[in-house]
């Protein structure tokens, strides 16, 4: 990470005293390291963080079940029969994920459903 802001504080050192300012205005509104998740767009975040490392895991997930399918079958109609099922059962990890309501057990939700009624509340 140190690199990365490096190279870019080299590529764009006439912007470092606007970053500066902008870095100072922020963080008046509250803006710190250990939140800046909550200001990023919910749909940036899903698709490139959680789809991304879920994806994959996913993946491998289903193949190890497809290859225990096709060890334990006795024979080939079995097989078929019984990875047919399995497909038919899966789900797309996205859908999945918007269905999923356990995030508003989380007091981050919390936290912002207050902040969002103060601010309209004023």
């Amino acid at each position: 990470m140190n690199k990365k802001l490096a190279e870019l504080k080299n590529k764009f050192a006439y912007l470092i005293d606007k970053v500066d300012g902008l870095r100072a205005e922020v963080k008046e509104l509250g803006l710190v390291p250990e939140s800046t998740y909550l200001y990023m767009q919910g749909h940036h975040v899903m698709d490139n963080v959680v789809l991304k490392l879920l994806n994959p895991v996913c993946t491998v997930l289903r193949r190890e079940r497809e290859e225990e399918i096709k060890r334990l079958a006795e024979h080939e109609e079995q097989y078929r029969n019984e990875l047919t099922s399995y497909q038919n059962s899966q789900v797309d990890v996205e859908i999945m994920l918007k269905k999923n309501m356990a995030y508003k057990r989380l007091y981050h939700y919390e936290w912002l459903r207050e902040d969002v009624h103060e601010f309209l509340t004023k």
